[in-house]
């Protein structure tokens, strides 16, 4: 009896301990799903407002993985820094590269004027560093973003070959929705809505171009099932009973 009586309590006792673990901060990978983390980019161009050249080309998705560090108990999360890397379009965008890097969006006016963007290779910088979630937006100091890298290419009237560096935009102006960290089945799924707005260098006397971007990330993770730590009460039960059951003569 006394020793059925240490199994029940180390059984308890190792159970307690998961639980502890799951509500202190604890490394995870989370995968991006780029067809949720998607981002539209508009703007203007010489005070022009700039619209997708073809549908749907203003949004892109974003690809890549993060390790974060979840306090449950405090309602904080941190990661190391990532860079989400936006997709192509589907179809290749004016002006067109003399590389074989894609375009991940293709604006151009909204009328007449022969005006067409096309930023490439672009890709985001974002780290969270003890930022609240499901708790209201987190202020600005605690998810440092910028436009990590890209070209953007262009013409107008007055630029036929025009080209920017789009690299650490983005940083000064941007803004951040509620993070959230929800369940869905067996996939935890961490939210970070991102809006920004920046002016790209295009040279001395060169176009002004004001570029807005809003979206969102949106990386999940495979977790258990809540049933299944209830199926290892049971099967641990289960095991106890049996060890208290009486031997037969």
């Amino acid at each position: 009896m006394r020793h059925t009586r240490f199994c029940v309590a180390g059984f308890f006792a190792s159970l307690m301990v998961v639980a502890g673990q799951s509500a202190t901060a604890a490394p995870v990978d989370f995968n991006l799903d780029p067809a949720r983390s998607t981002f539209r980019l508009g703007g203007t161009l010489n005070d022009s407002p700039l619209g997708p050249q073809t549908a749907g080309s203003d949004v892109t998705g974003y690809t890549g993985t993060l390790v974060a560090d979840i306090d449950r108990s405090a309602g904080t999360l941190s990661t190391l820094t990532f860079t989400p890397r936006a997709l192509n379009q589907p179809a290749d965008q004016q002006p067109l590269a003399t590389s074989e890097v894609g375009a991940n969006y293709g604006l151009t006016h909204v009328g007449t004027l022969p005006i067409f963007l096309a930023p490439r290779g672009m890709d985001l910088n974002v780290r969270l560093d003890n930022a609240p979630f499901n708790a209201g937006a987190p202020p600005n100091d605690r998810v440092p973003f910028f436009v990590n890298g890209g070209t953007l290419y262009y013409t107008s009237p007055t630029t036929p070959t025009g080209v920017a560096d789009l690299h650490g935009y983005g940083g000064a102006d941007d803004s951040f929705g509620p993070i959230t960290l929800t369940r869905e089945a067996d996939l935890e799924v961490l939210t970070i809505p991102i809006s920004t707005n920046f002016t790209p260098y295009t040279g001395e006397n060169g176009d002004v171009i004001r570029f807005t971007l809003e979206g969102q990330l949106v990386a999940t993770r495979l977790v258990p099932e809540p049933g299944c730590a209830v199926a290892v009460l049971g099967l641990g039960l289960l095991a106890m009973r049996r060890h208290r059951r009486p031997h037969s003569a």
